[in-house]
This record gives structure tokens, sequence and C-alpha cells, in this order.
């Protein structure tokens, strides 16, 4: 099994937004086996602050293969918290 987890919406350490095209390559890439999942973690998608909001992974997964988890890593404690 392949799981790719992920903040597309604040990349570490930078703060970069993933763009939709890239969003589209990752779905591509997650429909080419059946043993391939992405927990999507959408830490800080809802301090937008200019432009329109990008779609979640999961909101264009037509093949049901996102795991949507928002902003899960802020529940977590710090002591818990890792990046990688």
């Amino acid at each position: 099994m392949d799981v790719v987890h992920l903040s597309p919406s604040h990349h570490f350490p930078t703060g970069i937004v993933m763009p939709i095209s890239r969003r589209y390559e990752l779905l591509g890439w997650v429909s080419k086996s059946d043993s391939r999942y992405i927990i999507e973690d959408d830490y800080d998608s809802e301090f937008r602050l200019s432009g329109q909001p990008i779609p979640t992974l999961q909101s264009i997964d037509v093949l049901e293969k996102v795991i949507y988890i928002n902003t899960f890593t802020k529940t977590l404690s710090s002591t818990v918290r890792i990046s990688l």
C-alpha cells in the first residue's frame, strides 16, 4: 500500500499553496493503483488572503482515494507533531 500524507494549502516551511495543476498530477498518480491513497491534511486552508480558494484534493477526487482531514495537525499537541 502506498500512502501520501500532504498539506496542499500550506507547504511547510514556505507556506506555499500547491497549485491546482499539481493536485491533478497527484490524483493521476493515485489512480494508477488500487493500493494508493492520499491523506489530505488541509492545514490553514481557511486562511487564504487573496484570490479564489483552490479546491481540495478530496473535492476533485472522483475515485474516492483521498482521505480528507481538516487541520488535523493543529489538533495534535506540539510534542506530537512531526515534520519531514
